[in-house]
């Protein structure tokens, strides 16, 4: 038995051991501050893909208003509200601005 205080376990690992470095032979040790820059740049890069993937979305939306006459009718052919198409394309245009 032992006594109270003492440690005789670690219920949180200081890092995740569960990944494979590239070389194979175990994990690359990191610290919390690198998997913290490393979670930041992905976050970067998911936000900047998120926001090209929007751009595209209202272009998009604007040639679709082009071709079919109204955002209306762009509206009904994809089966969302009218306001949706514009916040989309206004916000692209304001972008633009």
């Amino acid at each position: 038995m032992t006594s109270p205080g003492v440690l005789t376990a670690v219920a949180t690992p200081g890092y995740a051991c569960r990944a494979v470095a590239a070389s194979g032979k175990g994990r690359d040790v990191t610290t919390w501050k690198e998997r913290h820059d490393a979670a930041v740049q992905k976050q970067a890069a998911a936000q900047k893909a998120y926001q090209e993937a929007t751009d595209e979305r209202a272009q998009a939306l604007i040639d679709g208003e082009a071709e079919l006459g109204s955002q209306a009718a762009v509206a009904r052919e994809l089966g969302v509200t009218r306001a949706g198409i514009s916040r989309a394309i206004n916000a692209l245009k304001n972008k633009q601005a």
